[in-house]
């Protein structure tokens, strides 16, 4: 799960079993960096590093046979919901 958020952007990288009854959802790793993906509008090459390196932080957590069945999302807080509409367009 990516967070970005004003102040920075964090991956969260969570562990369940397929099948657990009681929905047992474990946190394995996190991480964050600074600024926040909204620092980076006109800056489309800037965001896209810090997506990188936050995914593949994420990728060596997770067992390579799982990668394709991996659910990755990415939510956006505050910082970028009010950004101007083309701000969000461009970058």
């Amino acid at each position: 799960l990516l967070d970005a958020g004003s102040s920075g952007t964090r991956v969260y990288v969570f562990r369940w079993e397929a099948g657990d009854p009681a929905g047992t959802v474990e946190e394995v790793a996190r991480k964050r960096l600074k600024p926040g993906l909204s620092s980076f509008v006109g800056m489309p090459d800037d965001a896209r590093e810090q997506l990188a390196e936050l995914c593949g932080f994420a990728a060596a957590r997770v067992p390579a046979r799982l990668h394709g069945s991996t659910p990755l999302s990415i939510k956006a807080t505050a910082g970028l919901r009010l950004l101007p509409p083309l701000g969000r367009e461009t970058g």
